[in-house]
């Protein structure tokens, strides 16, 4: 049982809620609305834009204190939405936590506003789709146990693509990887979103199909993410972290929301394939000009002549 914080809350009353930082629960003194005060110096404030920050259903004010304070707001407008605005709050309470200079805490609490901005504008649910879930996992995956054993933990962050469709997943040195994957119970087709897809002007580009079963005793999406922040913070490589936050978020994915909802996946096996001018797809230059979409499907039975071993395409790397 989640226990609200306000409930009990007279009406214009506050209550601590960091004891390191000046962050209070507050309870909004006219309509009784929810909310978190943060409180910070003038000096730490200069690189904030109020009016980025706008979210659905949550007001934003921000008030100068003749104390040489700055007071940040965060009301919430629709009091039935408790939960999820808890856990922003006590998302951005527990990530300065242990930080302990004021400046780089307002780094870290802009960051994760941003991010729960860019999901509540989205309205985004509590479970993402089974095909989201698997593309993100998979591409995860890449990263940490292929691209990074060949470049390294940083290099791969940066060269993951993301949910962009019109490149490939992975663009490193004369390098390009696209992810595919599919359910190892049903047929061996994976489906192309773009035509760029499977283009690229670099001298090696390779596609990478995983066969994935859902299993209890498998890896989620979580357990990949936590796995390359471990990595990540062993070269304490903080830009880098939050650069995966930023990516992952893109695809949809936000920790304190859907990690309880993941599925567990079993990867049954993984192929790759030398993506050359005879490998079947539809070129760029056949699309007749008007199509601005196109998804089609590639039966992998048909590509055995373009199979290579997963090993070699990472011998040799750093």
């Amino acid at each position: 049982m989640i226990k609200n914080p306000w409930e009990d809350m007279p009406l214009g009353s506050r209550r601590r809620a960091s004891i390191p930082h000046d962050i209070f629960w507050v309870r909004e003194e006219l309509r009784g609305d929810f909310g978190l005060k943060i409180s910070l110096n003038h000096i730490t404030d200069s690189q904030i834009n109020v009016e980025e920050m706008k979210f659905r259903n949550i007001e934003f004010i921000k008030a100068t204190q003749s104390n040489e304070k700055i007071e940040w707001y965060l009301l919430l407008k629709e009091t039935e939405e408790w939960e999820l605005f808890l856990k922003l709050c006590n998302d951005l309470i527990e990530q300065v936590e242990n930080v302990e200079k004021e400046e780089t805490a307002l780094n870290v609490i802009v960051n994760r506003l941003r991010r729960w901005q860019k999901l509540l504008m989205n309205k985004a649910g509590n479970q993402l789709s089974l095909e989201v879930q698997m593309g993100l996992f998979t591409e995860l995956h890449t990263l940490l146990n292929q691209v990074s054993k060949y470049t390294t933990v940083k290099e791969a962050v940066h060269s993951w693509g993301g949910p962009e469709l019109d490149i490939q997943d992975f663009i490193f040195g004369e390098r390009a990887l696209e992810v595919k994957s599919h359910k190892a119970s049903r047929g061996e087709f994976i489906t192309i979103s773009s035509p760029y897809q499977l283009y690229s002007v670099k001298k090696s580009f390779n596609l990478i199909v995983y066969a994935l079963s859902t299993n209890e005793s498998g890896e989620t999406i979580a357990d990949l993410i936590n796995s390359i922040k471990n990595e990540l913070e062993k070269e304490m490589l903080g830009n880098e972290m939050d650069l995966l936050d930023l990516k992952t978020a893109q695809y949809g994915y936000f920790d304190l929301i859907h990690k309880d909802n993941l599925l567990n996946f079993h990867i049954d096996r993984v192929s790759a394939y030398e993506v050359n001018d005879t490998f079947p797809k539809i070129k760029i230059e056949d699309v007749p000009e008007g199509i601005l979409n196109l998804k089609y499907q590639v039966d992998l039975t048909k590509c055995e002549e373009y199979k290579v071993d997963i090993e070699s395409l990472f011998e040799g790397g750093r």
